[in-house]
């Protein structure tokens, strides 16, 4: 027993995740792992006894309130928020695993959390959010151009993922509709150009290779282009 106790403190104090344990009647910090008060920038002296709530970004707080209870209500739960350091700067969260422990009457005893800092990630998702917009206004900008990216479903069928606003002055297709429908440009090809059309797709698919044709189209109006 005492064995098994100790591995348990060793998993503890040493895991990279922030580890808490948090008491249901007060709100607040039992104890922590020195994971999780350096997350704070506090020591675990310091982290216990904390206020939970008053850790969390104030516009948080609703959010991990309905979280607690729910994990009440499920036994545990996961969720995003931001919390404060002592120094009062924001950082994000994810609590990976939020679990309520009960005794064997049902009376709750305690919550237990694991927490990782995701400001890296959620740094790199802001990057690549505004790669996107900056290659969404590129391609809206483009004279007489479009900027799309097309995929097949698995029954074989054409979709476009992405579609930039210029598909419409050279067909008179929104590019929404574009999205929604990829037929609506597939039928302004004649039909004797698609077999070429397919040809050159999957060739380009089968040699990862730049995809290259010219085709001849009629737009929505009937006029040629």
């Amino acid at each position: 027993m005492q064995s098994a106790l100790r591995r348990w403190a060793d998993s503890f104090e040493n895991c990279a995740h922030g580890i808490a344990l948090g008491d249901p009647a007060t709100g607040r910090i039992l104890a922590s792992n020195p994971a999780y008060a350096r997350l704070q920038g506090r020591s675990t002296e310091e982290v216990a006894g904390a206020e939970i709530l008053a850790l969390y970004e104030p516009s948080d707080r609703a959010l991990v309130m309905a979280k607690m209870a729910e994990a009440d209500r499920f036994g545990q739960v996961r969720y995003e928020a931001r919390m404060i350091r002592k120094d009062g700067s924001l950082f994000p969260i994810q609590m990976d695993l939020l679990v309520s422990v009960r005794d064997e009457g049902g009376q709750l005893l305690y919550r237990v959390g694991t927490v990782q800092d995701i400001s890296e990630r959620k740094r790199a998702e802001q990057e690549l959010l505004d790669s996107e917009l900056r290659v969404r206004s590129l391609g809206d900008n483009l004279p007489d151009s479009a900027v799309y990216q097309y995929t097949r479903d698995p029954d074989g069928s054409p979709r476009f993922v992405y579609m930039s606003a210029g598909v419409e002055h050279i067909t008179g297709v929104k590019a929404e509709d574009a999205l929604r429908d990829a037929s609506l440009l597939f039928q302004l090809i004649s039909p004797e150009s698609l077999p070429q059309l397919m040809e050159a797709e999957t060739a380009s698919a089968r040699e990862l290779s730049v995809f290259d044709i010219e085709l001849p189209i009629r737009r929505t109006d009937g006029e040629p282009h």
